[in-house]
């Protein structure tokens, strides 16, 4: 019915496709004492952008112009003031995910090859993504900020902080292991 080749085609492509989308979904949680403040999408760590705020729990009840009050010197203010920049190692794995669509329908050995490549390229890039974001503070020290820069009270108040990354981040992470689990397997078994 289906040849292995165009299995793997069709798995690579998939695949690629499937990290593609996760990209739309939430790839970061900023939370302060295990409260979720804000999230990052990938698509906002591809084109740069200000983290989407969360409206804490701790607000349900409270009239707007109380929480407006609070949320100018509470966590949200502080996340929401700050612009996340452009993130190459994201932008890095759009580009080898696009091109790994394309790439895994070329003819022969040049797919699975081609799909290892990208897969590895994307997988490594996106461990330089979580290598750099991981600390709170590398994203406060790389972010242009808008409004002034942060006083030494706001800086001991980002030790409360704590970056977790989401499902999309992780699901990324598998899909594209198994793309180049997959294609190595396949690239072995034909020596």
């Amino acid at each position: 019915m289906f040849s292995s080749q165009s299995v793997l085609k069709l798995f690579s492509s998939s695949g690629f496709l499937l990290v593609l989308l996760c990209f739309f979904f939430n790839f970061m949680t900023i939370s302060c004492n295990d409260e979720p403040v804000a999230i990052i999408s990938g698509w906002t760590l591809v084109k740069g952008g200000k983290p989407d705020p969360v409206i804490p729990k701790w607000t349900e009840g409270l009239s707007s112009a109380d929480i407006e009050e609070f949320g100018q010197n509470g966590n949200a203010a502080l996340t929401q003031s700050r612009r996340v920049p452009m993130q190459p190692a994201a932008a890095a794995v759009i580009l080898c995910c696009a091109l790994g669509l394309g790439v895994s329908w070329a003819p022969k050995r040049m797919a699975p090859l081609g799909s290892l490549l990208l897969s590895g390229l994307s997988l490594v890039a996106l461990g330089i993504l979580h290598y750099h974001l991981s600390d709170f503070d590398t994203i406060l020290d790389t972010a242009s900020a808008d409004l002034n820069p942060l006083n030494k009270e706001d800086l001991q108040f980002i030790r409360l902080f704590a970056i977790h990354w989401d499902w999309a981040y992780w699901l990324a992470v598998t899909l594209l292991a198994l793309i180049f689990g997959n294609n190595l397997y396949h690239l072995l078994r034909k020596r």
